[in-house]
């Protein structure tokens, strides 16, 4: 084909638009390592920051794993109605996950995710919970978060717990926490430190290089286990107890063991009489006032207000004292019914009403009469005083001895649960009350990044093929990397396979290997019904090369010339092949009888080399050994379009040795021929050459050579296959980049070769990067 008649036809042709994400907002929320109940606060609030600031009409939450803990998801649903929530991985799934790499772990919370997304579109914002599973250190679970922020292209809010530390060792642990998700190219929307003293704290972090959103104190009520903790922690039996009073906080350090009814401890009775004065007192002095003075105003006792500093701070907080329960918890044996009795009677009384928090009766097995007692007790209260009034304190059964009992009292641990009313509206409560939303919406409603990492890339190209659900035919059916990939291509719901081959052996190969092909077509070409179909097309298309119908029949018992038959005549959208067989052998057929656009003379290759903060396209790196000028620019503009094509806007920098025009070689001189003739095929193309790969890349490198570039390239073109081959294995093997490819460019339609050394990952890719080609 003459070049102006190729020119023309090219300038001529549409197009290509690039790939728009269509992605909501979205924050993940980094656990702490002990996942305390003011971060259900943190979940809690940026979620309704995300309804009643950020303007989101529809929200919703994603827990990462269901690891444990408080049921954040259950929680978020029951407080916000309309939020779609679901947990990530769970059960075999998370002991699956964990039984691989970090990033197999993140790939299945992604696919979950994936799944939420597709049962829920049109969200605008997203939150997420982010992996946490007790029994693994900090520096595991950093890991998982950062990989599946970067996933995903989430915001990052971090807590920090900061518990027993000094500022100093707060600070570099909140510091060390930015830096790597900012070094895996995450957004950083705030940290939020849970748990520390506000005495200078605050100040000294406001100074630190990162986005402080708040300090959230430690809380009493939080930080106390209620009856329903003991009740599930010890495997207590509920003798008498109402959903009311099983929330009720227990105070550990007011437990006393009766074995007479001579128990009530009278260390606090000063401090309960000046309650509401201290509450006063506290609220005028901002909240927070020292042992000291409130020892010298009041005439308290010091070790009752040391019990009350939670923070160990010498500061007393207005909550300490809101929090604060003087009532007892008695442990006693479960014969002692007059004690159990008693604590009843006491309620009576307007002296004694609220001395005593609970009862745990210990060694009961039941049958004793105690429950029915203590049943009827409860009744005669009700009736007497009406069921408005404060109910009676909770009665716990328990199997242990009384010794046992009091040691596994101290191991019990405040949870969340639904039914911990106050407790969640305490968590919310201190969001509000301690985090500055603002720092949190700016860098929300900032611009969304235009860094793409290579899991953002894979995302999108996989997430495209998915929502193509092409047929691609394989004709290396038996090949066992081959059969994985179509595994994980039919679970994910990629595209739809069809494997070439006969069925007893490719059966054997996936039974041998533990391999499951619910949904792939086989089609053995030997038995095939299509078969007379392809040989009398093949005669067709080949017919001026003199081909006959044994030439066909002969031809299509290559795997390869039968696949490339099939989507020739419409049976299957794409081929992938080359895992055994050589280039040619792919190539081949596709040029036999596909052939090239109309407006193609050659077909030639690109790589997506994936870099941690870009996708780059490299061509022709596996097909033409030494392209002519005329070819060179057909390269370089089809590389534009295929970049293009998966959401790259180009601008393209055909390589030398040497920048610019001076150089007199053949080899530079060829390159400037190139770059005039693909200018001429697309003029609106930003294409610069020849240019050194450091000047193409670097926009103030190229600025010193006078190159006049506008912005560093992203698709570079190798002057020949020597150079490109060496280039693209050279990146790939120094900084682990990702390498997609080689993706086939110039067919009329998506045939694409695989390295013979091809990983499963690899396998998938091109599956997927295939199905996206498909017009």
């Amino acid at each position: 084909m003459k070049l102006n008649r190729l020119i023309s036809r090219f300038i001529s042709c549409r197009r290509i638009g690039t790939l728009q994400r269509n992605d909501p907002d979205s924050v993940i929320v980094l656990p702490t390592h002990k996942r305390v109940p003011d971060e259900l606060g943190v979940l809690a609030g940026t979620v309704s920051l995300a309804l009643n600031r950020h303007g989101a009409k529809s929200v919703g939450f994603f827990r990462a794993a269901d690891g444990g803990g408080f049921d954040s998801v259950a929680i978020i649903k029951d407080k916000y109605e309309g939020v779609k929530s679901r947990n990530g991985i769970s059960g075999q799934s998370l002991i699956k996950g964990l039984s691989g790499s970090t990033d197999h772990l993140v790939e299945s919370i992604a696919d979950e995710y994936e799944r939420f997304r597709k049962e829920n579109e049109g969200l605008d914002f997203v939150v997420l919970e982010g992996f946490w599973l007790p029994g693994h250190s900090d520096g595991f679970m950093h890991e998982v978060n950062s990989k599946l922020a970067t996933r995903l292209g989430c915001n990052a809010l971090a807590n920090v717990d900061c518990q027993g530390d000094s500022k100093a060792s707060v600070a570099s642990h909140a510091e060390e926490l930015v830096r790597e998700l900012r070094r895996r190219l995450v957004r950083v929307t705030g940290v939020i430190l849970v748990g520390g003293s506000g005495r200078g704290l605050r100040k000294f972090m406001e100074s630190r290089p990162f986005p402080f959103a708040g300090l959230i104190p430690r809380d009493k009520l939080l930080s106390s286990p209620t009856f329903s903790d003991l009740r599930d922690q010890l495997d207590a039996e509920v003798l008498c107890g109402t959903d009311r009073s099983l929330e009720g906080t227990v105070n550990s350090k007011k437990v006393s063991i009766a074995t007479g009814f001579d128990v009530r401890d009278v260390t606090f009775e000063r401090l309960e009489l000046h309650k509401t004065s201290l509450i006063r007192f506290i609220h005028k002095k901002g909240g927070l006032v020292s042992i000291e003075e409130l020892e010298a105003r009041f005439g308290l006792d010091e070790d009752v207000l040391k019990a009350l500093d939670v923070d160990k701070d010498g500061m007393i907080r207005e909550e300490d004292i809101v929090d604060y329960s003087s009532a007892t918890l008695i442990v006693t044996s479960f014969d002692r019914t007059d004690i159990v009795l008693s604590v009843f009677l006491s309620e009576l009384s307007v002296q004694d009403s609220g001395s005593y928090s609970g009862v745990i009766v210990c060694s009961y097995q039941g049958g004793s009469g105690l429950k029915e007692i203590v049943n009827n007790a409860a009744e005669a209260y009700k009736l007497r005083l009406g069921s408005e009034h404060r109910p009676l304190p909770p009665v716990l059964g328990v199997k242990t001895a009384l010794h046992g009992t009091v040691k596994n009292l101290r191991r019990v641990t405040p949870q969340l649960s639904k039914q911990s009313e106050r407790k969640i509206d305490r968590t919310i409560e201190n969001f509000r009350k301690f985090v500055d939303p603002d720092v949190i919406l700016q860098s929300i409603s900032e611009p969304k990044s235009q860094v793409v990492t290579p899991a953002m890339f894979q995302h999108q190209f996989l997430q495209r093929a998915a929502k193509k659900q092409r047929r691609i035919v394989l004709p290396e059916g038996t090949e066992p990397r081959i059969l994985l990939a179509a595994q994980e291509l039919l679970r994910k719901q990629v595209a739809d396979i069809v494997l070439l081959g006969n069925e007893q052996e490719i059966l054997s190969v996936t039974g041998a290997n533990d391999i499951e092909l619910n949904g792939a077509e086989i089609i053995d070409p030997d038995s095939s019904s299509l078969t007379q179909k392809y040989v009398e097309e093949f005669v067709r298309l080949r017919k001026k090369k003199g081909a006959n119908v044994d030439m066909a029949k002969d031809a299509l018992q290559d795997m390869n010339y039968f696949g490339t038959m099939m989507v020739q005549c419409g049976d299957a959208d794409g081929m992938v092949s080359g895992s055994v067989n050589t280039t040619a052998a792919t190539v081949r057929p596709a040029l036999q009888l596909i052939k090239t656009k109309e407006n193609i003379s050659i077909v030639s290759s690109v790589f997506f080399m994936c870099l941690p903060d870009k996708v780059l396209v490299y061509g022709d790196c596996a097909i033409n050994p030494k392209p002519t000028s005329s070819e060179l620019a057909q390269i370089a503009v089809t590389s534009a379009h295929t970049g293009a094509q998966f959401g790259i806007t180009p601008t393209v920098a055909v390589l030398s040795f040497s920048s610019g025009d001076r150089a007199k070689s053949p080899e530079v001189r060829l390159v400037s021929e190139a770059v005039k003739l693909a200018r001429k095929l697309d003029p609106k193309l930003k294409i610069y050459g020849p240019i050194q790969y450091d000047a193409a890349v670097d926009e103030n490198i190229a600025k010193g050579k006078g190159l006049g570039m506008e912005g560093p390239a992203n698709i570079l073109i190798f002057p020949d296959l020597n150079t490109g081959n060496i280039g693209y294995k050279a990146v790939q093997q120094s900084t682990g980049a990702l390498a997609v490819g080689p993706v086939l460019q110039g067919l009329r339609k998506p045939i694409n070769d695989l390295s013979r050394g091809a990983r499963v990952a690899d396998i998938v890719n091109t599956v997927a990067i295939t199905a996206c080609m498909v017009e």
